[in-house]
Order: C-alpha cells, then sequence, then structure tokens
C-alpha cells in the first residue's frame, strides 16, 4: 500500500528535531521512506527527509540503503531545490562525508 510522503517525513523530522531515536518508529518509518516513489515526493519533503536522516544516522537502525533511498529522493528534486533545502541536503552530504560513509547500491538482505 502506498503511504503519503508528508506523514512519513513528518515523523521522522519530528524525530530528528527531538533527538529520539525512537526503537519501535524507525524502522517502519525508515522502511515507507526507503520505498517512496521519486515523483511524489517535494523538494522539500526531500530535503527534511535528508535532513532527518543526518541527524538520525547515528541510530542503529539507520542503515546505508536508507542513505542511498534518500539520494534517490534528491537527485530528481535538485533543480527545484531553495537555499533553505540546499543547506539541508548540504548537512546530509556533509554528515556521510565526516562519517565516511560509503554510499552504494543496497545489496540482498540490506
Amino acid at each position: 500500500p502506498f503511504l503519503a510522503p508528508l506523514p512519513i517525513v513528518a515523523l521522522l523530522h519530528a524525530l530528528a528535531a527531538l533527538d529520539i531515536p525512537d526503537k519501535a518508529l524507525l524502522p517502519p518509518l525508515l522502511r515507507a521512506a526507503s520505498l517512496l516513489p521519486p515523483p511524489v515526493v517535494s523538494p522539500q519533503a526531500a530535503a527534511n527527509l535528508a535532513w532527518s536522516l543526518a541527524v538520525l544516522v547515528h541510530a542503529p537502525q539507520v542503515r546505508p540503503s536508507h542513505l542511498f533511498a534518500v539520494l534517490g529522493l534528491l537527485v530528481p528534486n535538485r533543480p527545484r531545490f531553495s537555499p533553505l533545502h540546499q543547506r539541508q541536503v548540504h548537512q546530509f552530504l556533509l554528515t556521510c562525508h565526516l562519517l565516511n560513509l560509503r554510499i552504494s547500491a543496497p545489496r540482498n538482505g540490506e
């Protein structure tokens, strides 16, 4: 079943803003965010999702496959990003770089 991106992104954004890496909520929200089709995700939602994962990246539930899925949402929205969106995306990319994360295509089982 298709879930609208706004509630998924809003919940992840709230968890990140409050610094609550909830063990029960994060896995289904991350799974749902990973399955969002890029055409239905607005630039604001993509940027908020990127920022949220930059903040929550230290939670054990956040996997490289989730980061890869976010990149898939960022690329189609890039031409429509406002300066605020660009700052949020920059924080996501900088966090990945500083943590020396290698974002690659998800492997089987990840």
